[in-house]
């Protein structure tokens, strides 16, 4: 199982560089290419409020408390 939390935050981390090269390769283009318009003004206030999603829900697993469900009583049990 640990293997399974592992695999996820590595594919967690890796999706997050590839959003942070973005961004950065946003901000060279906004920089040196052309300047932003309001579209880009408003996808980038998407991303922001993404982001703070993301965030509270990376925040609310720290409060998951470990409580597996039980299995299914077998009706046919005595």
């Amino acid at each position: 199982m640990a293997s399974d939390r592992i695999q996820n935050f590595a594919q967690i981390e890796t999706a997050l560089n590839t959003i942070s090269g973005r961004i950065q390769r946003l901000g060279m283009v906004y920089k040196e290419i052309t300047g932003r318009t309001p579209t880009d003004d408003m996808l980038i206030d998407e991303l922001i409020a993404a982001a703070a999603v993301l965030t509270a829900a990376a925040t609310a697993l720290k409060s998951v408390a470990y409580d597996p469900t039980p299995p299914p009583e077998d009706p046919e049990a005595p």
